[in-house]
């Protein structure tokens, strides 16, 4: 099939699929197998060679590749005029040698935007080490990585936020049931949410093992890592433990998307969080507030929770006193925007009068406005 596909120039097939081929050598003769599979390795990356056209290529559960076989395959990604862009090589028996040499092939390859490597346990901590070095030092353009159902742990959680933190197209990584990450690593993960230049928009932690490390302060720890964080849309997490334990990591997570210690807390609230999957139902406020950032208008999202903190009670107009003057303007404009909200603006209205001469005092006392500015404002 590969070098019928390969000897036509006119080809225009550019999605490739033969996941869960399997070998048909006989299954006693281990020479012959091994043959076999390095020669279809072969063939496959001469495919690649000649026909650069292809954009998926899907090995999953292609056992029959060898080490030596994943060698050939890696070094085709080299290749500059490849337009491949999505590389599912998920469940297969991929080893130590197989990884560091796909994560050689990553140096310099910047067509490739998805990478699937879900369920190759047979890589070790040294495999992953070298892998996550590799792709540290390249200049790849990934937008989704699944690591998913893998045995990554240890210093390996590290080497692996340190590469991820390097791509700065990354957009969605999968990490599911990696049941030998502890909290504190898992902490080390959320690191990635911490970074100011992130791209991050999707993040998958679901785990249905019940050897889950995922804990409560785990949670708690993602959500902190919110605050700054403007990029990231969806958090899913699962849980093998009580459920009725997740009141810190739910109130940590509700008081990052809507923080009513002040107007200004709540202006420079996380905006951006849209989805969140925990494997319980959510508190019914912390679902409204993520309701309400699927609004892709930021301003109208800051307005309409700063409504709802002078419409739950929670708010005073005497408040804008203490606001930043940059911030001041925005919140008034925001407010005054619905209908809804002009009994909250004539009651803001009513207290212009203190606010201005507040804000009047305090630049005369600083000596910025001078007496005549003052009966201007008036």
């Amino acid at each position: 099939l590969c070098n019928a596909v390969a000897s036509n120039p006119h080809s225009k097939l550019k999605i490739l699929d033969i996941g869960d081929a399997e070998d048909t050598a006989d299954s006693g003769a281990d020479d012959q197998a091994t043959l076999t599979g390095d020669e279809g390795s072969f063939a496959l990356a001469n495919l690649l060679a000649t026909n650069t056209n292809w954009h998926e290529l899907n090995l999953s559960q292609s056992d029959w590749i060898s080490p030596k076989g994943w060698q050939i395959l890696s070094s085709s990604l080299n290749n500059p005029h490849l337009n491949l862009e999505a590389l599912d090589l998920s469940f297969n028996n991929m080893c130590d040698i197989g990884v560091q040499a796909l994560g050689s092939a990553l140096l310099h390859n910047t067509r490739l935007k998805k990478l699937c490597l879900e369920c190759n346990r047979s890589i070790t901590l040294t495999g992953w080490r070298n892998f996550f070095r590799l792709l540290h030092d390249s200049i790849s353009e990934l937008e989704t990585i699944s690591l998913s159902y893998n045995h990554i742990h240890g210093e390996g959680v590290d080497y692996m936020a340190d590469a991820l933190t390097t791509i700065s197209s990354l957009k969605s990584l999968h990490l599911p049931d990696n049941v030998f990450i502890t909290c504190a690593r898992w902490q080390r993960v959320s690191s990635l949410l911490h970074q100011p230049d992130s791209t991050l928009e999707e993040l998958c932690l679901l785990c249905d093992s019940s050897g889950s490390n995922i804990t409560d302060e785990v949670v708690a720890e993602f959500a902190n890592a919110l605050v700054d964080n403007t990029s990231l849309k969806k958090l899913y997490f699962d849980f093998s433990y009580d459920r009725g334990s997740m009141i810190t990591g739910l109130d940590t997570l509700a008081s990052v998307l809507y923080n009513k210690t002040s107007i200004d807390a709540i202006f420079a609230s996380n905006h951006t969080l849209q989805a969140f999957q925990c494997g319980r139902n959510l508190p019914i406020d912390l679902s409204t507030y993520l309701e309400l950032n699927r609004n892709s208008n930021k301003n109208e999202v800051a307005r309409a929770k700063i409504l709802r903190h002078f419409l739950d009670g929670d708010g005073d107009v005497h408040e804008l006193v203490q606001m930043e003057m940059k911030t001041m303007p925005f919140v008034i404009a925001l407010i005054g925007k619905k209908a809804a909200a002009l009994p909250l603006l004539y009651r803001l209205t009513q207290g212009l009068s203190s606010l201005f001469d507040s804000d009047c005092k305090m630049r005369e006392d600083d000596g910025i406005l001078p007496a005549i500015g003052k009966k201007r404002m008036v």
